[in-house]
C-alpha cells in the first residue's frame, strides 16, 4: 500500500511540474492569482501542490485564452526547528522531511491565495498573499511529565516586491538575477495541545522571507529562506491564575528553506 501511494505521489509530482513548466505561446497579463499549496515535506508538498496546479492551469486557460503554462508555483520546502527550555535544546519532533506518516507528512502545511503584478520588462513586482497554515510539532517541555503534542491553526497574511535590476539584461539577453523580499503576520486562530487546547499558550508574529533567483521571461527559478522573528510559547500564559506560567523559558527557533521554479509569482 504505501509503495503504490509513494508511485501515486511521485507521479503527481511530474504532473504538478509539467503542467507549470511549459513555455508560453503568448504574453500572459501582469495581474496573476495564483492558488497555493506546499508543505515542508516531500511528499505532501507535491500531494497539495497538483490540485492547486491544477486550478491555476484552469485560470490561466480562463483568463489568458489558448496558453500551455499554468500559474502557480513548484518548490521544495525544509524546516529548521528548535526548541530551548532555559537556554537549553529540547528533544523535538517537527516531521520528518521524508517521512510517510501523517504527522512527517503534514507538519507545516501552507493554502491559500496569492495575487500579484509583474509586467514582464518592468523592473518591480508586487505581491499580496492570504494563506492558512497549519502546524503540527512535538516537545518534551515536561509538560505533564510527557512528551506533549501541539497543533496550531494560523490565518498567514504578507506583501512582498520583487526587483529585477538588469531589466535591459532580460530584453536582450533573456534573463536576468531577481531579488525579493517579503513580510508576514502569523495569527492563531486556534490550538490543541495541553491545558484544554487553550490558544494563548501559543503566539503569532512577523516573518520575513528573502530569495535570490533568475527570471527568464515570465517565469524564474530561486532558491530563498523565511525567518520567523517570534516565539511559538507564550511565555507569560497561566493556565492557573498566576501560579504557575509553564512555558516560561521556552523559545523557539524556525527557518524554512525553499527552492522554487514559478511562473510569474
Amino acid at each position: 500500500m504505501n509503495r503504490m501511494m509513494r508511485i501515486l505521489l511521485l507521479g503527481s509530482l511530474v504532473l504538478s511540474s509539467s503542467f507549470m513548466a511549459k513555455a508560453q505561446k503568448r504574453a500572459v497579463s501582469p495581474f496573476q492569482l495564483n492558488v497555493v499549496g506546499e508543505s515542508t515535506n516531500f511528499w505532501s508538498n507535491d500531494y497539495l501542490a497538483l490540485p492547486a496546479a491544477l486550478v491555476n492551469y484552469g485560470l490561466t486557460r480562463l483568463f489568458e485564452g489558448d496558453v500551455e503554462d499554468g500559474f502557480g508555483t513548484t518548490a521544495l520546502n525544509f524546516d529548521l526547528f528548535s526548541v530551548k527550555q532555559n537556554g537549553v535544546k529540547v528533544r523535538n519532533n517537527n516531521g520528518k522531511y521524508l517521512g510517510f506518516k501523517a504527522k512527517d507528512m503534514f507538519s507545516n502545511v501552507n493554502y491559500g491565495l496569492r495575487f500579484g503584478y509583474q509586467a514582464t520588462y518592468v523592473p518591480i513586482g508586487v505581491y499580496v498573499s492570504c494563506l492558512y497554515n497549519y502546524r503540527r510539532f512535538e516537545a518534551d517541555l515536561g509538560v505533564g511529565g510527557q512528551t506533549e503534542k501541539f497543533k496550531m491553526h494560523n490565518i498567514k497574511p504578507g506583501i512582498g516586491v520583487r526587483l529585477t535590476p538588469f531589466i535591459g539584461m532580460l530584453e536582450k539577453e533573456g534573463l536576468s538575477p531577481m531579488l525579493e523580499a517579503g513580510v508576514a503576520y502569523t495569527a492563531v486562530l486556534a490550538a490543541e495541545g495541553p491545558y484544554n487546547n487553550d490558544k494563548d499558550q501559543f503566539k503569532g508574529g512577523l516573518s520575513s522571507n528573502y530569495a535570490l533567483g533568475v527570471r527568464f521571461g515570465n517565469n524564474n527559478v530561486s532558491a530563498g529562506v523565511e525567518v520567523n522573528h517570534y516565539n511559538v510559547f507564550n511565555e507569560d500564559f497561566t493556565p492557573d491564575g498566576g501560579i504557575t506560567y509553564p512555558y516560561q523559558g521556552v523559545k523557539t527557533s524556525h527557518y524554512t528553506i525553499s527552492i522554487r521554479y514559478a511562473h510569474v509569482f
